[in-house]
């Protein structure tokens, strides 16, 4: 199991990250550990974060490394920004995963600062009606274009759907991002040897046997719409199953949770917008259920006009320069403790608050849609798609695209120059290289060659030649 340390360095060729401390437990490393894997939190020294999301054993396979290229096509649309990684592998880095085999085809990508909808639901955050419509449409906009592409996550619930906390700076963030993209559904993706299955409270019961198809994200997908809509009704909030809303033997039931979400929903947003979540809870495949469309309509939201992708192209072949290993790849600090392992059944707790914990406003006692609906309407720019690469050591130049994780294409260049001498024993690194990874060069004696022992050898009797003449001079022989 991999055990990193506060403040302990991670060099990547010429990249150096340290995993941060959680802001909830000194002393412990931020990570949150899922049913696939555990993921970091890193700090590069210009303090950008990034997220290191390491694989239990099984699954460290092939098929992350395969799919990044094609999923790097899609970094740029709405919510997608973790497509933009860099695969960690034996490949690239043999050194690196001799010393942490743990470390085989795990992801970098960009942190996405904020709080998952697991957490709002299994803390009963509070927000008023304008907030559920902002994040509800928001959401509808990332689906709906994804559907235009058709594209789908296939795993769709509350842990794998981050929400941006009010405050931050940066224009480019995405109210709604998306994450656990490695099983994602797109026509030119090759599909995984384990396909999802979905999850508790929200998969379709069609689906026992797994689903990786265009359609897949319908079912899961009104079920948070409907969720996220309604949540500023306290009887919503208090009638959540833990974690989630819909408790896992509830689904397409005419039961009491059933009744008062579909209740809510028409008696703040209209019988039109219960009969999409009905039509949808009553299905009996995913083809079925309402599209992102249908939604998109109901709540008056512009899904953005997304260019089709071109296919994959071929990089032109470009020479590599080669660095050194770094020896050794961690440099741990003394007197740290293991990292925090947390349940997938519990979010990661500590991050800032998405909304205010004032308590929660009145529902609506209005039929119709909000007066301050269109005015609210989620204002989105449809941002380029970066072009799509076809391997993952020589990437495009990236000038188009909100790129997130600047160091990407410096990492995808840097390759490892193996050196048979270099032992995995030599641990120690002079202090003036550790920054830069560089391995010095030490003096050694020089061994001539063949073809200068010769060379020598000439010399030597020129210069006999010449003392023996000057003596000849000087003493008259």
């Amino acid at each position: 199991m991999f055990l990193p340390k506060v403040n302990e360095r991670l060099l990547l060729g010429t990249e150096v990250y340290f995993f941060t401390e959680h802001p909830a437990a000194k002393g412990m490393p931020y990570g949150q550990t899922g049913r696939k894997a555990t993921v970091f939190q890193l700090q590069n020294e210009e303090g950008q974060k990034r997220a290191l999301k390491v694989f239990q054993a099984k699954y460290r396979t092939e098929e992350n490394l395969e799919n990044t290229s094609d999923l790097l096509r899609y970094s740029s649309m709405p919510g997608l920004e973790t497509c933009e990684r860099f695969v960690i592998s034996k490949q690239q880095f043999p050194s690196l995963i001799q010393q942490n085999k743990d470390l085989n085809y795990s992801i970098l990508m960009p942190w996405v600062e904020g709080t998952t909808w697991q957490d709002v639901i299994l803390n009963k955050i509070s927000m008023d009606q304008d907030a559920c419509y902002e994040i509800a449409s928001n959401l509808n906009m990332v689906l709906g274009s994804m559907e235009m592409l058709g594209l789908a996550h296939c795993d769709l619930s509350g842990p794998n759907i981050i929400l941006r906390p009010r405050g931050l700076s940066d224009d480019e963030e995405d109210l709604v991002s998306l994450i656990d993209l490695e099983d994602m559904y797109a026509p030119e993706l090759k599909q995984p040897k384990t396909v999802p299955a979905g999850s508790a409270g929200y998969a379709h019961a069609c689906i026992k046997s797994g689903v990786w198809s265009a359609d897949a994200d319908r079912f899961a997908g009104s079920v948070l719409l409907a969720n996220m809509l309604t949540w500023s009704d306290p009887s919503i909030m208090q009638a959540a199953f833990g974690e989630q809303y819909f408790a896992p033997d509830e689904m397409h039931l005419d039961c009491s949770r059933y009744q008062t979400l579909v209740g809510s929903l028409e008696k703040q947003w209209g019988k039109n917008m219960s009969e999409l979540f009905s039509t949808a809870w009553y299905s009996k495949s995913l083809g079925d259920c309402p599209t992102f469309s249908d939604w998109a309509d109901a709540l008056s939201v512009d899904i953005p006009d997304i260019p089709l992708l071109e296919p994959a192209l071929q990089p032109e072949t470009q020479p590599i320069e080669s660095a050194l290993p770094a020896k050794p790849t961690f440099i741990p600090p003394q007197h740290q403790s293991g990292p925090i392992v947390i349940s997938h059944n519990a979010p990661v707790t500590g991050f800032k608050p998405l909304f205010s914990t004032q308590s929660s406003a009145p529902a609506s006692t209005t039929s119709a849609l909000p007066e301050w609906l269109e005015k609210n309407k989620p204002d989105y720019t449809s941002k380029p798609v970066a072009k799509p690469v076809s391997v993952q050591t020589s990437l495009p130049a990236r000038s188009t695209s909100r790129s997130k994780f600047k160091e990407i294409e410096r990492l995808s260049n840097w390759h490892e120059a193996v050196q048979p001498e270099t032992t995995m024993d030599d641990t120690e690194l002079p202090p003036a290289d550790q920054a830069t990874g560089n391995v010095p060069a030490y003096n050694q004696p020089q061994i001539p060659s063949t073809g200068n022992v010769s060379w020598y050898f000439f010399l030597g009797m020129i210069a006999l030649i010449l003392i023996f003449l000057i003596f000849n001079q000087v003493f008259g022989y």
